[in-house]
C-alpha cells in the first residue's frame, strides 16, 4: 500500500536564519504494481495539487546505480549507455496532469535547447572573432556551464520529472518528493479505503466460514 513518510533537510543558518534549523520534506511512496495497474491514483496532479485535466502515459525511472559512475573514466558514452540500460522503470497508463503540468515539459525543453544554442553560438562566434581561433578561459568555462545547464534542463522536460516521481533502486515503489498536500491527502485516503476494504473482506470471509457446517469425522 501507499506510504506517507517524512524526511528532514537541514538548512544553512545563513540561508534560513536562526530558529528554523529543519524543514520537513514529505515523500509519498506508491507501490509500483499499483501505478502500473492504474489503481489508487489520485485525481489531482502531484506537483500543483490541481484537478487533473488530462491523463497521460508516463514512465518513471530510477537513478543510475552508484557503481555505474565508475565507468566514466572509460568513456562518457559507455557510462550513459549502461546507466540508461540498468535504470528501473515503472509505466503508469494514465497519470493525472493539470494544465500547468502539461505546459511545463515544453517550457523546460525550450529553455534547455535555448541555452545550448546560445552556448554553441558564442563558442563558434569566438572562433571567428579571434585571430588564433582560441576562446578565453573564463568565456570557455561559461560556455561549458551553459551547455551543461541546457542539457540538464532539457533532460527534465519529461512527464515523469514534472510529476516528481522516482522509482526506488529495487523497483518496488515510486517515490514522489515534495508532492502537493492535496495529492498526499488523496493518496492517504485511498490507502485507508483500500485497507478498510481488505479488512472488511477478511472479516466477511471469516464470518461465512464460521457459518458453514463442520464436516463430520
Amino acid at each position: 500500500m501507499a506510504v506517507l513518510r517524512c524526511g528532514y533537510h537541514r538548512w544553512k543558518p545563513e540561508v534560513r536564519g536562526p530558529g528554523v534549523p529543519l524543514e520537513v520534506v514529505v515523500f509519498v511512496d506508491i507501490p509500483s504494481h499499483l501505478i502500473s495497474a492504474g489503481e489508487g491514483i489520485p485525481q489531482v496532479c502531484s506537483r500543483h495539487g490541481e484537478q487533473a485535466t488530462q491523463q497521460r502515459k508516463v514512465t518513471f525511472r530510477s537513478l543510475a546505480p552508484s557503481w555505474t559512475y565508475l565507468l566514466i573514466p572509460f568513456g562518457l558514452l559507455l557510462f550513459l549507455i549502461v546507466a540508461f540500460a540498468v535504470k528501473k522503470r515503472v509505466t503508469a497508463p494514465a497519470w493525472p496532469f493539470c494544465d500547468r503540468c502539461r505546459r511545463l515539459p515544453t517550457i523546460r525543453l525550450l529553455i534547455g535547447l535555448g541555452l545550448v544554442v546560445i552556448a554553441l553560438a558564442v563558442l563558434f562566434g569566438s572562433f571567428e572573432l579571434t585571430a588564433d581561433a582560441s576562446v578565453p578561459g573564463p568565456l570557455f568555462l561559461l560556455i561549458i556551464v551553459a551547455l551543461f545547464a541546457g542539457l540538464v534542463t532539457a533532460g527534465y522536460a519529461t512527464r515523469g520529472a514534472v510529476a516528481r516521481g522516482r522509482v526506488s533502486n529495487d523497483g518496488t515503489t515510486v517515490a514522489f518528493r515534495r508532492p502537493h498536500p492535496r495529492f498526499a491527502e488523496q493518496v492517504t485516503a485511498l490507502h485507508q479505503q483500500a485497507v478498510a476494504a481488505q479488512q472488511g473482506g477478511a472479516g466477511q470471509y471469516t464470518a461465512e466460514a464460521q457459518r458453514l457446517p463442520h464436516a463430520s469425522s
